[in-house]
């Protein structure tokens, strides 16, 4: 908030920055921010057969924003090279995504690998699109705020209607009927940054080159988070847990 005052400020919308020199009580409330769980990944990658299903998996195994996943073209994908390269993003403006180039980084246009298993999966939703998007609404056209709004509450469902159906339990629920069966997954596209963050850090990748990847306001987090972290890593018996409390700070 102080950023955008300060725009606004040197635009003359007002004279003083109300938020500069305020600081957050300690007693703040906080939202908490965690990575998948095990049995959420198993979902996700066992998803194949929905509309969702390659976003997600981009979302996994890249730890894109959703803003970055939007606006998302096939020429990105080097399948030869098992790599994406991200350099535009989308705001929202009422109820449509405006494509940009810049993104919410300083680097502006970065590189990300991704499995090399994937590459089939790519190939073969290729075959079925009819977009230059990736991630598109069902005429092949760019989402809007409600379309994608819509799109991942159904593949929340389908999550849902996975988890219940592995546990045997309302196999002969329909899940269209939102009363049919309890709602046990709720994931957010924000997560997915958490969870392959977490991944990363545990395959042995350094914080620094881990916060190329994933970059973000993370100057703060250096002596708050970083030597806690080595030292509960050490411990630490759960992989989706290990960083879980402090990547906040990624964002």
């Amino acid at each position: 908030f102080i950023s955008i005052y300060d725009f606004a400020n040197e635009n003359e919308v007002f004279i003083h920055n109300p938020a500069r020199g305020r600081k957050i009580p300690r007693k703040a409330p906080q939202t908490k921010r965690r990575p998948l769980h095990d049995y959420e990944i198993d979902l996700v990658e066992n998803s194949e057969g929905t509309r969702m299903y390659l976003s997600a998996l981009i979302l996994l195994h890249t730890g894109v924003r959703r803003g970055e996943l939007i606006p998302f073209e096939w020429t990105w994908f080097d399948l030869n090279k098992c790599v994406i390269k991200i350099n535009q993003s989308v705001y929202q403006d009422g109820n449509r995504f405006i494509v940009q180039d810049c993104l919410k980084t300083d680097a502006g246009e970065r590189i990300v690998r991704f499995p090399a298993r994937m590459c089939e999966i790519i190939k073969k939703e290729r075959l079925k699109s009819n977009s230059k998007y990736v991630c598109c609404k069902k005429d092949g056209s760019l989402h809007t705020p409600t379309s994608w709004k819509s799109a991942w509450q159904s593949y929340l469902n389908q999550l849902n209607f996975m988890y219940w159906n592995a546990e045997d339990k309302y196999s002969d629920t329909n899940k269209y009927n939102p009363k049919g069966y309890p709602k046990s997954i709720h994931i957010t596209p924000h997560m997915f940054r958490h969870t392959y963050a977490t991944m990363l850090y545990i395959s042995g990748t350094e914080l620094l080159d881990m916060l190329e990847v994933i970059p973000g306001q993370y100057r703060s987090m250096i002596n708050e988070f970083i030597v806690p972290l080595l030292s509960i890593a050490v411990i630490a018996t759960s992989s989706m847990n290990i960083i879980s409390a402090a990547l906040i700070s990624l964002e």
